[in-house]
């Protein structure tokens, strides 16, 4: 069912998929008002709650403090209150604010807070807060019981009053999609497992739309364009949703999850386009790192782990709303079956890139829990170097288990400044490291593995499993086959150049025998064989080049005489290409 409804949204998808992070200008469709005309509403589940404005006032000990009035709407079934169906958290200046009952006149400033509503009701509710100064943004982070979440950022403009842009501007999630007269809704997606897409509309007009990839877009009076294409559809919004329609009819109907701009209260960052849409978390946690994990205190079973250590890979990735997923893998696991699997989420830890925190997840086959890794930026003093530190417990028995304390720095920055201080503080194979870094390289999959001359897409060859297969001639690539199988440049290499140290004459055997009788039927591996184990050169911009389907490959000699041949591929999930033509520099087969 899941591929299913992903394929209905082809067409979104191809549109989503255009990465682009550029803005585009819009049609701003706020008033020329102070925003008294403004609300904003906050969705959780069957609850809704529509901000009105706010009030400042004193709190009963004289403190600052604000008055925020909201119409509560009970949409479920059973009687509930504002308190249980809107948790709350709210902070100012980085510092968590409480919540007073009374003014300073020992007025009773909340209000039907706890009142219960029936089902379809509203109920207008006030919750009070002191503040730690009455300029400084209010950020108020609402839950519920499911998870759901929404962050509201309250400007103290001294109007009373929140100006946030169109009432459609903000932070939405996936909540039901139609496909062929089916609805899928929410309860469906979650439980399902299907990917939950996302988007943004900002107030100027401008936003994305996240489905296997960003896609900017434009919007306003009732239509969203993506950007780089034709495509208009048109949407409607109330209460918190926006239903996105195609021409088909087929829709997707998305829930608000937080104001215009706010990205759970992370800092937008950037300017030159290519991070105008990260978040200062984003911009410091998201990416690839590399470093090394440090073993002690083993107990029966693990004592021999004392004093261990392992180079280590990690990739984080962590979305607008400051939530995501931590994995590492070392030298005796694989990024396809790491040692750790994390969803993290950050917090603001009075830090500007803010603090990981683990929700769920695993190292090895032990437990990580809420909480139980809290990580810092630039720990140990070190810029760009963080410190996990936890402990593992055998599920099996209690009394087992070791500590382990992982070092980590950004894929691309040296260790000079710790080689300096603690030259036993360095990864193992720094000396790899420091080199793969300094000819700009990716990193690759496998600790100490190949970073050089890879195609986008590949992985290097010391990960690569023995090819199998029933075809005598489909002798593996390089002795090896790949999963995935191709890259930007086919079964050969970004760096081939395809010359080979043949004479004319060899040249010419080789090559005639496959043009006279295995058109049709050479696989390239035989190729790469006969040529003496050099790949061919991959013209990527034949206009025959289709990657997935042809492949076009040039070998050559000294003297500049060259064959090109044209290869069909055939079998995509294990690397097989067959033959279909052969062109060479003029007169190579004359004779």
């Amino acid at each position: 069912m899941k591929n299913k409804i992903k394929k209905s949204f082809a067409a979104i998808l191809a549109l989503a998929m255009l990465l682009s992070l550029a803005a585009c200008g819009g049609k701003d469709k706020g008033s020329d008002g102070d925003g008294s005309d403004k609300t904003e509403t906050i969705v959780l589940g069957k609850y809704t709650a529509v901000f009105k404005g706010y009030t400042l006032t004193k709190d009963d000990e004289g403190n600052d403090a604000m008055v925020l009035t909201y119409d509560y709407t009970n949409g479920s079934k059973d009687e509930q209150s504002f308190a249980w169906a809107f948790l709350f958290e709210a902070t100012q200046a980085g510092e968590e604010l409480g919540s007073p009952m009374y003014d300073e006149n020992n007025n009773q400033i909340t209000k039907n807070y706890e009142e219960k509503v029936k089902k379809g009701q509203t109920l207008e509710v006030a919750i009070a807060l002191t503040l730690v100064n009455t300029t400084d943004d209010v950020i108020i982070v609402f839950s519920d019981f499911d998870d759901h979440e929404y962050t509201q950022t309250v400007k103290l403009s001294g109007s009373g009053v929140q100006d946030s842009g169109p009432e459609e501007a903000g932070s939405y999630q996936l909540y039901e999609m139609t496909f062929e007269g089916d609805v899928f809704d929410h309860d469906f997606l979650e439980t399902s497992g299907f990917e939950l897409y996302t988007m943004e509309l900002a107030a100027d007009g401008t936003g994305w739309l996240q489905i296997d990839g960003r896609g900017s877009l434009t919007w306003g009076d009732g239509k969203i364009t993506i950007d780089g294409s034709d495509a208009v559809y048109t949407y409607t919004y109330k209460d918190g949703m926006i239903v996105l329609e195609e021409s088909t009819g087929e829709s997707m109907t998305f829930q608000k999850t937080g104001a215009a701009g706010t990205s759970g209260g992370l800092k937008p960052v950037g300017g030159d386009g290519s991070d105008a849409n990260l978040t200062a978390y984003q911009q410091y946690w998201n990416g690839d790192w590399y470093g090394w994990t440090a073993y002690s205190n083993g107990t029966n079973d693990y004592s021999s782990l004392d004093g261990f250590y392992m180079d280590c890979m990690a990739r984080i990735e962590i979305d607008e709303n400051g939530e995501g997923a931590l994995i590492l893998w070392d030298e005796a696991t694989s990024v396809d079956d790491p040692r750790a699997g994390v969803t993290v989420c950050i917090s603001d830890g009075g830090f500007e890139q803010g603090r990981l925190k683990s929700e769920d997840g695993w190292f090895s086959d032990g437990d990580v829990g809420n909480a139980d890794w809290l990580v810092d930026p630039d720990g140990l003093g070190y810029e760009n170097l963080i410190c996990i530190e936890g402990s593992y417990k055998d599920p099996d028995d209690f009394f087992s288990g070791y500590d382990y304390t992982i070092y980590l720095r950004p894929w691309g920055l040296d260790w000079a400044d710790i080689e300096a201080d603690q030259p036993d503080g360095l990864p193992d194979h720094y000396d790899w490291y420091l080199s793969a870094i300094q000819t700009g390289a990716k990193m690759p999959d496998v600790i100490g593995g190949d970073y050089g001359g890879l195609a986008p897409g590949e992985v290097p060859d010391s990960q690569m499993e023995p090819q199998g297969g029933n075809d005598p001639n489909a002798s593996a690539v390089d002795g090896t086959w790949q999963a995935p199988v191709y890259g930007d440049y086919g079964l050969s290499k970004a760096s081939a150049t395809g010359v080979v140290p043949m004479t004319r004459d060899e040249l010419v055997d080789r090559i005639g025998f496959y043009a006279d009788s295995q058109i049709g039927s050479a696989p390239y591996d035989s190729l790469y064989n006969s040529m003496g184990y050099i790949h061919g050169k991959p013209l990527i911009d034949d206009p025959r080049w289709d990657t997935g389907k042809i492949h076009v490959y040039q070998w050559s000699i000294e003297s500049g005489e060259y064959a090109t041949l044209v290869f069909e591929v055939t079998d995509y999930s294990i690397g097989i290409e067959k033959l279909q033509s052969v062109e060479t520099s003029p007169g190579l087969l004359d004779g």
